[in-house]
C-alpha cells in the first residue's frame, strides 16, 4: 500500500505541476508585464497539491513548476544566485502554504495558505529585484512613474521592486483565493485518489 500511495502521490505532482504550468502560459498569452510577471492562477495548483499531500511536497512542486518554465521560455540570467532565487526559491515558497491544517476542507485555512505562499513569492521576488536587477530598475521606475503618475524619488529602487511585483502578485493572489475558494465550495478539490493518506 505504502508504494501505491507514493506513486499517487508522484501522479498528483506531475498533474498539478502541468496544471500550474499550462494555466501560466495562457495567462502569460493573454497578458505579460513589459519585465516580467502576468497575473495568473497559475500558484493554485501547488497550493492544492501543498495541502493535499504537504508542504514538503508543495515545494517539491514548485520547484518542478519554476524549472519546466525555464525549459519552455528562456529565462533571465544575470548570476546563479539570481537564477536560483527567481526560479526555485520563488516558487518553492508557495509550497509552504500547505503548513494549515483542513485548508482543504475549510476556507480560513485555505485563504491564510494561499497568503502565506503568495507573500513568501511577493518577498523572495521583491528582494531579488532589489539585489540582482537594480541597473535595470530604472526603466521599470519610468514605467512606474507613468503607470501610477507619481515620481518615486530617492527610493527607487527598494519602492519600485516592491510596486512593480505587487503588480501581478497581489491580483494573483486574489484570484487564487476567490477560485481556490469556489473550486473548494464544491468539494473538487478533496477528492481522495487512494484510500490512504
Amino acid at each position: 500500500m505504502k508504494k501505491n500511495h507514493q506513486v499517487a502521490v508522484l501522479v498528483e505532482l506531475g498533474v498539478f505541476v502541468a496544471m500550474a504550468v499550462i494555466l501560466d502560459f495562457i495567462c502569460g498569452i493573454i497578458y505579460e508585464l513589459p519585465y516580467g510577471g502576468s497575473i495568473s492562477i497559475a500558484m493554485l495548483p501547488v497550493f492544492v497539491v501543498s495541502y493535499r499531500r504537504g508542504w514538503y511536497n508543495g515545494i517539491i512542486a514548485g520547484a518542478l513548476f519554476g524549472l519546466i518554465q525555464c525549459l519552455l521560455k528562456p529565462p533571465f540570467i544575470l548570476s546563479i544566485p539570481q537564477f536560483i532565487m527567481d526560479y526555485f526559491l520563488a516558487f518553492m515558497v508557495i509550497g509552504l502554504g500547505g503548513i494549515f491544517k483542513n485548508a482543504l476542507s475549510k476556507p480560513l485555512p485555505f485563504s491564510l495558505g494561499i497568503l502565506l505562499g503568495s507573500t513568501l513569492r511577493y518577498i523572495v521576488a521583491s528582494i531579488a529585484g532589489i539585489i540582482f536587477w537594480a541597473e535595470y530598475i530604472p526603466t521599470e521606475i519610468g514605467f512606474m512613474n507613468n503607470l501610477f503618475g507619481m515620481s518615486l524619488g530617492e527610493s527607487a529602487i527598494v519602492v519600485g521592486s516592491l510596486l512593480y511585483n505587487a503588480l501581478y502578485m497581489l491580483p494573483s493572489m486574489l484570484l487564487c483565493v476567490v477560485i481556490g475558494l469556489a473550486l473548494q465550495n464544491r468539494k473538487i478539490l478533496a477528492i481522495n485518489l487512494t484510500s490512504e493518506k
